[in-house]
């Protein structure tokens, strides 16, 4: 095998590598974006009645579920 065609098949290897490369930043920018959107679906605009600042509903569970647990052991 002559080195330009080592050379050559080094080339490839590269362009090859640096095309999956840029294929797996694709997919995980797809991800991100699908797991941004998902999160937004557990926002309620509104809040909830009496304490508006709370949007995000499962951390709001969270809350409850900690202050319920707090008041039990006192």
């Amino acid at each position: 095998m002559s080195s330009s065609t080592c050379l050559y098949c080094e080339l490839q290897k590269l362009k090859w590598q640096e095309a999956s490369d840029r294929s797996i930043d694709m997919k995980m920018r797809a991800l991100n974006d699908r797991l941004m959107l998902a999160e937004r679906g557990f926002l309620d605009v509104d809040g909830l009645q009496g304490r508006q600042w709370f949007k995000h509903l499962v951390s709001v569970f969270a809350f409850y579920a900690f202050e319920f647990l707090v008041k039990a052991f006192h």
